[in-house]
């Protein structure tokens, strides 16, 4: 049986998971106030849940399987007439995933969405093209922008919600662009092949000189570069409750990127592109500040 209790555990649980694995992403999720706050926790650990299954050693059939079943049970939790007696108790995020959903009105569509690009990454090794890339990037990332934008509060425009794609395509391909050797050793290759000036191969990206794949490197940087661009009217849209951790979340990733563009090399380093946790307070305390400056202008 659903009791607040029950409830309040299950958001708990969402907080250390987020705390001990999200990273770049805790930061800005620090910076939400309380209630939304924890809606992030608890989108964040189904997120850690669907990414524990593609990146599990097991082999593609298992992982498809796990993620079939996983996808079932989302859909089941998620309907609106759910006997709460239905509701699983084994993996504690749940009742607060689908309390979130519910209480946010978050589009199915985007869950649903996500999970395809989790059985991309199942079978993915090679990507020919960026508009492919492309494709793979809105599942897996500009679904998080959406969900995001849903939770903070926005205004509903069709722009607001081009912009959250844009920027979770900037996102994702700042990751790529950090996680190039990581990728490599689990198989994937997200470069697209239209970039280079050679074939790519997990071996070019593992043992070749970083020269080799310097054009694409930048090539890739550049399209990140443009994506931020293009979304950098986001905050604009949205409810003042979001824009710090927008703010701190889009300064860390972008600094990121610009750290790859100036030295392409860095990228294939078995030791991602990072920044340190005092440069990450610096960037949500100036965050805050902006938060605050957009609270006043809101209010009056």
């Amino acid at each position: 049986m659903l009791t607040a209790q029950s409830l309040s555990q299950s958001y708990e649980y969402c907080q250390r998971l987020s705390y001990r694995c999200a990273k770049n992403f805790y930061y800005g999720m620090l910076l939400t106030p309380a209630l939304k706050r924890r809606a992030m926790y608890a989108i964040y650990a189904w997120m850690r849940k669907i990414d524990d299954i593609v990146d599990a050693p097991d082999d593609a059939t298992a992982k498809y399987h796990k993620l079939a079943e996983f996808e079932q049970k989302t859909l089941a939790i998620l309907q609106p007439n759910l006997n709460e007696n239905q509701l699983p108790t084994k993996e504690k995020f749940w009742l607060a995933f689908r309390q979130t959903v519910l209480d946010f009105g978050i589009p199915l569509q985007y869950f649903e969405d996500m999970i395809k690009g989790q059985y991309q990454d199942i079978h993915h090794q090679f990507c020919q093209t960026f508009n492919e890339l492309y494709d793979y990037c809105y599942r897996v990332a500009s679904t998080v922008g959406l969900i995001c934008i849903t939770i903070w509060g926005y205004d509903h425009s069709e722009k607001a919600r081009e912009l959250a794609i844009s920027r979770g395509i900037a996102f994702q391909l700042t990751n790529i662009l950090r996680d190039i050797y990581k990728d490599a050793q689990h198989k994937r290759i997200y470069l697209p092949a239209e970039y280079a000036d050679q074939p790519l191969t997990i071996n070019t990206i593992l043992h070749d000189a970083p020269t080799k794949l310097q054009r694409a490197i930048s090539r890739l940087a550049q399209q990140a570069n443009h994506y931020y661009q293009q979304s950098a009217q986001l905050k604009k849209h949205l409810h003042p409750d979001g824009i710090a951790c927008l703010t701190a979340m889009t300064d860390i990733y972008y600094t990121i990127l610009q750290k790859i563009k100036a030295h392409p090399s860095l990228a294939l380093s078995p030791n991602p592109v990072s920044l340190s946790s005092i440069s990450k307070l610096v960037i949500s305390a100036k965050a805050v500040v902006t938060s605050m400056f957009a609270r006043f202008k809101f209010i009056f």
